[in-house]
């Protein structure tokens, strides 16, 4: 996976901690496969595996059996990614990926908007414009459409009456992280489970995004706010609409501290009602992809559509149809997502904005 150390070497404010913990669902509780299933059925995982590597880097939300809705910087000019990226959905314990008992399909074709640009810079524009992708798989999962769990109806008003759970992040990933003085990793603690929090609307949209992003804040609980962190990019945020969850959000940045309590807001959002109508031009089969692989005898390749440009090959699983099963250490917490990772690791600076991603 690509690093973006570079784009991460704005400050945006002083007084970081080095040393800092960066918990990843910040302040969540576990789900199990009955929750995920009947509340948020929507939520996949993104895999990147090639027959010797493998390990989870984003999360997205099912469409419909061949659509799966995810930010753009999770898969923005990663070629080796996109050509080896699976979609697995459900699953709240990733260790049941030990019995090989999971469904799974291979990306066939990427689509971002055109005008997307992965700046963190606020200083040089707005930071991550149209952070959405939507990937389309090569076989059709055993899923239903749940094209209409998208919001497509509120435009950034939503009502506040629901409850305390009225708006629920849902990721997986890091339990902690602890970076020295040069952002480099000290410990980290996994979990294997999908996790949920809640979170706050901040609707008067006050961290300095643009108009087609949603802020969020977090409870303060333990030394830090309910917030996403590296893991959840690409991942959903919903809205209890009174009888369902709908994803109104697209998980996109945030402050480099994780849940930093000293932040006005924790999370940052891709909002999906913006995207509606794109989102129905991709599935529809209207939009040109942006890449997609090509199949040959002996070798899978990533191609730009636009110019036709080969980027990347592989003869990697030719003939597979699912992905292999892995090995996946127990879901209490390790120090690694088992053997034969990608050894995943977030790479962002205390104080810094940065992605919802997982980098290697």
């Amino acid at each position: 996976m690509k690093r973006l150390a570079a784009v991460l070497s704005v400050v945006l404010s002083a007084g970081a901690h080095a040393g800092d913990v960066n918990p990843y669902i910040i302040n969540g509780n576990p789900t199990s496969d009955a929750e995920l299933n009947n509340t948020y059925p929507t939520f996949t995982s993104l895999y990147f595996h090639d027959g010797t590597r493998f390990g989870n880097y984003c999360g997205g939300t099912i469409i419909d059996s061949q659509h799966v809705l995810t930010a753009a910087h999770c898969v923005y000019e990663d070629y080796t990614a996109m050509l080896h990226t699976w979609v697995v959905p459900g699953m709240a314990d990733q260790a049941k990926y030990n019995d090989g008992s999971y469904q799974s399909a291979r990306v066939e074709k990427v689509y971002y908007p055109n005008d997307y640009i992965e700046n963190l810079d606020p200083n040089l524009g707005d930071v991550l414009p149209n952070d959405i992708a939507i990937l389309k798989l090569e076989t059709a999962l055993n899923v239903r459409d749940y094209s209409s769990l998208l919001n497509s109806t509120f435009d950034n008003t939503y009502a506040l009456n629901r409850g305390s759970n009225t708006f629920k992040a849902v990721g997986r990933g890091y339990t902690n992280h602890v970076a020295d003085n040069g952002g480099n990793t000290v410990s980290r603690t996994t979990t294997n489970v999908v996790m949920q929090t809640s979170l706050t609307f901040d609707s008067a949209n006050d961290c300095n995004s643009t108009n087609k992003q949603l802020c969020f804040d977090g409870v303060l609980s333990d030394g830090y706010k309910n917030s996403t962190c590296n893991g959840d990019s690409g991942g959903p945020v919903y809205w209890w609409d009174g009888s369902a969850y709908q994803q109104i959000g697209i998980t996109s940045y945030g402050p480099g501290t994780c849940g930093d309590p000293n932040r006005e807001y924790t999370s940052v959002f891709t909002e999906v009602y913006d995207y509606s109508g794109w989102i129905n031009r991709v599935t529809s089969g209207v939009e040109n992809a942006t890449f997609e692989v090509r199949n040959a005898p002996g070798t899978r390749t990533l191609v730009r559509v636009s110019d036709g440009q080969f980027l990347r090959s592989s003869s990697a699983l030719l003939d597979e149809t699912s992905m292999p099963k892995i090995s996946v250490s127990s879901s209490s917490g390790s120090s690694s997502s088992g053997g034969g990772s990608l050894g995943l690791i977030s790479i962002f600076a205390l104080g810094f904005l940065t992605l919802r991603r997982r980098f290697s």
